[in-house]
């Protein structure tokens, strides 16, 4: 796109101006009418030339902070670990590569794997040397149910070389076991931490309600695309096999007595499952529904988790059980919505660091619906603002990826009266603002490319923050104005004089 040249429309002569201002005869009404008119049209594009310059800016800082980065990555070009040469390079991969963890969800805990993947040079060193790629550790509890694809990989890559293999649980499968034993003549040492072998069947017959099979009753369970429950019973699996095409589950906690939560094992998979809501109440029963789903399911597609609280809920966040579900699920979640609960700034990083594919966030601190004080502990902190940077700053020389860098779309309500950094938010909002035809300012930003190098962020789109408790300062927040003109949608309430 090419630049507009701005020009204006008035002569600004304040020595002529001021000289007839003495006179006793000035100008004609019409032609005063007329110049006025083309002060307020040149204030117009004065106002419209400036939205545009600060847009330009902010697009040109964020391009200086690629270029930082750009920088940073070229001067590993000298490296002295480049100019080792290959026999030490491989020394060094021995001592560091031990057994590889096949079923954890850090890659850490694959050292071959990490290795490979620093550049071409490695992979082809690391791939010359087979021994690297023998050593495996598999928790049978953790495996995929689907295809298990990087133990062939790895089983490939070993060639030749003895196996150490380590077998940890009960097996849930045989399928392992028809992979593991094609190559077992190479085995060198074979671990197990297993007694018996369990039975690789399960009965569809389980009760469900407390007199009859929900598959007796006659009903297209078939067809339902939505399900909304007030219990959790220990045949969940019965249920999700029986209404097997379910996109929408949600859960209704209530006080309805003890035996109405209970855990579901082996985890109960929803193959088709996209949407789980919960909505947890403060009970007098010791289950909590949020702990017992997380345990007890496991949901491949899902793409939308939504968690919200009714009453001042006071139980302790689900963090191991959530967590263990996402490793279980291994699903590629869009869209978070958490409101009325309670949980520290370090867990809501924690978990958003396990959903790099998220679009979407909703955070409400406040202790239920419309309420004016907010939770305690509260997520919405300047720890969180600074995660979710676009280039965030770190005690350390290297280059430090952003939080859900595919973030589109961010919508944030703050219960809390003071202890909020307005500047810092508006300055992170403005971090994520680098469109994709800024090349129309001379900027080149391939946003895709920085995405997949693990550079940058998507351009985020929308931007809601509510104070519930508190007032605003127009001036701090000006910017935001700006990038509203070029674009994002941003919407920015505080708390109304009357309340």
């Amino acid at each position: 796109m090419r630049e507009q040249t701005f020009r204006l429309r008035s002569n600004l002569d304040f020595v002529a101006l001021l000289e007839r201002l003495r006179c006793e005869h000035g100008p004609a009404v019409t032609d005063v009418t007329g110049i006025l008119a083309d002060v307020d049209k040149d204030l117009e594009d004065c106002e419209a030339e400036v939205g545009r310059l600060q847009s330009r800016i902010i697009a040109l800082h964020n391009q200086h902070r690629l270029l930082e980065q750009y920088r940073t990555y070229l001067r590993s070009f000298r490296s002295p670990i480049r100019r080792l040469p290959n026999e030490t390079v491989l020394r060094i991969f021995e001592y560091a590569c031990g057994m590889n963890e096949l079923t954890s969800k850090k890659l850490g805990d694959m050292p071959t794997l990490v290795i490979s993947s620093v550049c071409s040079r490695w992979r082809s060193l690391v791939k010359t040397r087979p021994a690297l790629w023998s050593f495996i550790r598999i928790n049978m509890q953790l495996i995929p149910p689907n295809e298990f694809l990087i133990l062939g990989l790895y089983l490939e890559s070993s060639r030749q070389s003895p196996l150490c293999i380590e077998l940890i649980g009960k097996p849930k499968t045989l399928e392992l076991h028809h992979q593991t034993c094609g190559a077992g003549s190479r085995f060198r040492v074979l671990s197990t931490r297993s007694r018996t072998l369990q039975e690789c069947s399960a009965s569809v017959y389980i009760r469900v309600l407390p007199s009859q099979d929900l598959g007796e009753i006659q009903f297209p369970w078939k067809q339902l695309r939505l399900l909304s429950l007030e219990r959790h019973p220990s045949g969940m699996k019965n249920v999700l096999h029986i209404c097997d095409k379910l996109t929408e589950l949600q859960f209704r906690e209530v006080d309805a007595g003890p035996g109405s939560y209970e855990l579901s094992s082996p985890p109960a998979t929803a193959s088709v499952l996209e949407t789980l809501s919960l909505s947890v109440s403060q009970t007098s029963l010791s289950e909590s529904l949020a702990e017992v789903v997380f345990s007890s399911m496991s949901c491949p597609s899902l793409t939308s988790l939504l968690l919200e609280a009714r009453n001042e809920y006071r139980r302790a966040w689900p963090k191991e059980a959530l967590h263990t579900f996402i490793s279980r699920s291994s699903f590629h979640l869009t869209t978070l919505s958490i409101k009325f609960i309670a949980l520290s700034d370090a867990d809501l990083i924690d978990l958003l660091h396990r959903l790099p594919s998220l679009l979407h966030l909703t955070i409400d601190d406040s202790k239920q619906s419309l309420a004016t004080t907010a939770t305690t502990p509260s997520p919405i902190t300047s720890r969180l603002i600074h995660s979710l940077h676009a280039f965030p700053h770190t005690k350390s020389a290297s280059v430090s990826s952003a939080l859900v860098r595919r973030l589109q779309t961010l919508d944030v309500t703050f219960s809390g009266s003071t202890a909020f950094d307005d500047g810092e938010f508006i300055e992170m909002v403005s971090s994520r603002w680098l469109p994709a035809d800024s090349d129309a300012f001379g900027l080149q930003v391939h946003t895709a490319n920085h995405l997949d190098s693990g550079i940058g962020t998507e351009c985020l789109r929308s931007v809601v923050m509510r104070f519930r408790n508190r007032g605003v300062n127009d001036k701090v927040y000006s910017p935001s104005r700006h990038l509203e003109q070029a674009g994002m949608r941003v919407v920015i309430v505080d708390k109304s004089p009357e309340s």
